[in-house]
């Protein structure tokens, strides 16, 4: 018997932890993001006298800074779609 024929693929049981390396820095993102959007941080950023695209530039460098590729590929679009949807209407 060769080598090639005796061969089993295995499954890649790391491949689950490359997942989860990231996700706790989403999660830390969409905390943030959620709190922003639901207006739970409206109060304090007027108290403050903090504009909200000021609260949006350092809510996306944040994720920028967390997580890179998950941000750039996915959230970002999205917020550019929002923006447009929300621009025309």
């Amino acid at each position: 018997m060769n080598a090639a024929a005796s061969y089993q693929a295995q499954p890649d049981y790391y491949a689950v932890l490359q997942v989860h390396s990231s996700a706790d820095a989403e999660v830390i993102e969409t905390a943030y993001r959620l709190a922003l959007l639901s207006g739970a941080l409206t109060p304090v950023l007027t108290q403050a006298n903090v504009p909200v695209w000021v609260a949006w530039a350092a809510f996306g460098l944040l994720g920028l800074l967390l997580a890179a590729r998950l941000y750039v590929f996915s959230v970002l679009p999205m917020l550019g779609a929002c923006w447009l949807v929300a621009a025309v209407t």
